[in-house]
């Protein structure tokens, strides 16, 4: 008798972990409350192949090969060939990066860290300076930046590029922390900001 209620009861167990596991996978969250990974398992495999960005400078900045993803694991990447800089000679790039499907919040993060920017770098942005992009990790032209920035989540990264190289760069990694309060989410993107130029001895 004491056999056949220890094997309920772990059946019981096993059907509750099921559906707590469905749950939270219809939800798009981890059980830790994070965001999920921007990728599946296997991230350096191709994604479906979908339509080119419209956007010719999505790719323009990124650091290219293993060596460059290699050295981006130290947090800064040695300068990497990138592609049609153009002839501005030092540009600070922005990236919002996300997957293909996207929630409210991964929305609402993009539109604070632009709004962020725009609001306190117009300037910068309108020179040039500053530029802002937002790259969908998923296809298959943009999966290495999953490797280059070590990219989890959805997130904002601030990449220094100079005569069209690398030199280094800034993930702005607690957006996710502060998306709830728009004052403070803002906040923290242009203090961060200001401080990666102010680094950069960036005007």
């Amino acid at each position: 008798m004491k056999g056949k209620n220890v094997v309920t009861v772990v059946l019981l167990l096993f059907v509750v972990v099921s559906v707590v596991f469905m749950l939270l996978k219809d939800t798009g969250r981890r059980p830790d409350g994070g965001p999920t990974e921007v990728v599946p398992e296997g991230a350096g495999a191709a994604a479906p192949q979908s339509a080119p960005s419209a956007d010719p400078a999505v790719v323009r900045h990124d650091p290219a090969g293993p060596a460059a993803a290699a050295e981006a694991r130290e947090g800064s990447a040695s300068p990497a060939a990138a592609q049609g800089t153009g002839a501005r000679e030092h540009v600070v790039v922005a990236y919002y990066f996300h997957g293909t499907a996207r929630c409210v919040t991964c929305n609402r993060i993009e539109e604070y860290t632009k709004e962020s920017l725009e609001s306190a770098f117009a300037g910068l942005l309108e020179a040039g300076k500053i530029e802002f992009h937002s790259v969908d990790v998923q296809r298959p032209e943009n999966n290495h930046f999953i490797a280059s920035y070590r990219l989890t989540s959805p997130t904002t990264v601030l990449v220094d590029v100079r005569d069209g190289e690398q030199v280094r760069w800034k993930n702005l990694d607690r957006v996710w922390s502060h998306v709830r309060n728009k004052d403070a989410f803002m906040q923290y993107v242009q203090a961060e900001t200001r401080e990666y130029l102010e680094e950069l001895q960036y005007e």
